[in-house]
């Protein structure tokens, strides 16, 4: 897994984002576009949050 992420700003700080920080991001987002009636968006935000954390679903 991943240790971290490089935020990519433009400053002179070196900025980094933990995978679980992130991956909890796209979760909350995923069940924002979920709730706006976005069901597509929803579903590539929860591949992009189990991507991050390298933890995929198995398969039904």
């Amino acid at each position: 897994m991943r240790s971290s992420f490089h935020t990519g700003g433009n400053n002179d700080r070196n900025e980094t984002v933990s995978p679980l920080l992130l991956s909890h991001q796209l979760l909350a987002l995923a069940e924002e576009a979920h709730r706006a009636g976005m069901p597509h968006s929803a579903t590539r935000l929860l591949r992009l949050a189990h991507s991050v954390c390298s933890d995929r679903p198995r398969p039904l």
